[in-house]
């Protein structure tokens, strides 16, 4: 029910959400992390994850606080 009721959200916000993302996580684990593929795997199904829990986040607190055309 999630994803379908907040796609247009997820579309729009998990872009800039993964770039932020990848520079927290490049921040605090260094350049190794993306060495390996026990990292590589980590980073990928931590920016999906996270990525899509926040842009339903943002796009329900939009939607609470209804601006039209942002979520």
């Amino acid at each position: 029910g999630y994803i379908k009721k907040y796609s247009f959200g997820i579309y729009l916000y998990s872009d800039p959400i993964n770039y932020v993302l990848l520079f927290c996580e490049y921040s605090v684990f260094g350049g190794m992390i993306f060495n390996t593929n026990m990292g590589a795997a980590f980073l990928f199904f931590s920016r999906f994850i996270i990525s899509l829990l926040i842009a339903i986040l943002i796009s329900a607190v939009l939607k609470k606080c209804h601006f039209k055309y942002l979520y």
